[in-house]
């Protein structure tokens, strides 16, 4: 006999098979408490952790006697690690005999692994389609095609791991079960076929010697082995910006025009360069084609009429220059008239902002621009304001530095 209040709690195994692992489990706690030892006595059947936790707890009641009686009572509870696991088993509840709740779970392994079987199966028809593809693509000269089909295979592949892993605590794995995958002979066919590439660039027009208002053609021919490669994705860059992209023709070639004001000023160089991954253009050995140029500095000769000091002046030249070139003070060009005018605003301890109003004309032409700044003096919060105004369309609307 058990004492009073004495709950117990145990798992009985009645089938295990390499097809179906069955166990049921008893408690006379609860249903739940017995579908648990169910559920946890089949995982310890497949070699996963449980957690096995029992706690004793004593308590002390009074009878009407007077009487003092020590109740202990026992709980035991069993917890699975594998949420996926649970996931499998199927529960069928046993009828209560007298204060026993019974419970049976069970498990078919094979209709459990089928599942990943699946998985992996639809994973590799995907790798087999896009293999596929790429094979295509490099069959018909588009090799950048070819490349990003290449490039989703590591992801694929990768994702099996997680499917494997949980398929191993069911089934033994073997390399049969993992993916296979062709990929490595077609990146090898690749680069070999953009090892065979020519490319060539013809110009038009003089790069080494641009003003800043002309530009210059520059057409690129890619041809393979078998002849022209129409298609071929080609990309122009300078000073680290990409300037432009086109693909080639019927006939292979790609025409570029260069607008010098588009290239960083002085001496450079235009990087022509395929439109493919950085890593395939490395194990092809495709290296950038670079053209050189030479682009002057412009000047802009004005006779600026300044009725402010040479900070405020200087910095209505500079923001001129930054669109038209160099100013450069003659007084035998047009006369462009500079008003300033400032009115402060408000102080916080030693900065004042002031409201800058900026007036320029040049015979009957005028344009105006306002802005803010703030500084120490006058003089400083003013240059501020002019620094952050863009006088692009003003010079254009005095049409002077033409």
């Amino acid at each position: 006999m058990f004492p009073k209040g004495l709950l117990f709690f145990f798992a009985f195994a009645i089938a295990v098979s390499a097809k179906v692992i069955s166990w049921t489990g008893y408690s006379e706690e609860s249903q739940e408490a017995a579908t648990e030892a169910a559920r946890a006595g089949v995982a310890k059947q497949i070699s996963v952790h449980i957690d096995a936790s029992t706690s004793v707890t004593h308590s002390e009641t009074t009878s009407d006697n007077g009487n003092s009686e020590i109740e202990k009572k026992i709980k035991s509870q069993n917890f699975s690690r594998s949420d996926l696991l649970l996931n499998g088993i199927r529960i069928q509840v046993l009828p209560k005999n007298g204060k026993r709740f019974g419970a049976t779970a069970t498990l078919d392994l094979d209709e459990l692994v089928s599942k990943y079987r699946f998985k992996l199966e639809t994973l590799q028809h995907t790798i087999n389609e896009t293999e596929a593809k790429a094979r295509q693509a490099l069959a018909e000269q588009r090799f950048v095609e070819t490349d990003r089909q290449l490039a989703t295979i590591p992801g694929i592949v990768k994702s099996q791991e997680p499917i494997l892993e949980e398929m191993s605590l069911y089934t033994p794995l073997d390399n049969s079960m993992r993916l296979k995958t062709e990929s490595a002979a077609i990146q090898q066919a690749l680069t070999l076929a953009l090892r065979q590439l020519q490319i060539s660039v013809s110009k038009e027009g003089n790069p080494q010697e641009l003003d800043p208002k002309s530009s210059f053609l520059l057409t690129v021919t890619v041809a393979g082995p078998k002849g022209p490669i129409p298609n071929f994705p080609l990309l122009i860059e300078n000073g680290g910006k990409a300037l432009a992209n086109a693909a080639t023709d019927a006939q292979g070639a790609a025409t570029f025009q260069i607008p010098a004001s588009n290239l960083t000023r002085g001496s450079g160089e235009v990087l022509i360069q395929p439109a493919i991954s950085a890593n395939q253009r490395n194990l092809a050995g495709l290296m950038a084609i670079k053209v050189p140029y030479q682009v002057s500095s412009p000047v802009c000769p004005l006779n600026l009429a300044c009725n402010q000091g040479p900070s405020a002046c200087t910095a209505v030249a500079d923001q001129i220059s930054k669109h038209f070139g160099q100013v450069v003070q003659d007084r035998s060009a047009q006369t462009v008239t500079v008003r300033i005018k400032s009115t402060s605003e408000r102080t916080l301890k030693n900065i004042t902002s002031y409201k800058v109003s900026l007036s320029l004309s040049a015979g009957t032409r005028e344009c105006k621009w306002s802005g803010t700044g703030a500084g120490r003096t006058k003089d400083e919060a003013q240059t501020n304001a002019l620094k952050k105004m863009d006088l692009g369309s003003c010079i254009e609307t005095l049409e002077v530095c033409q």
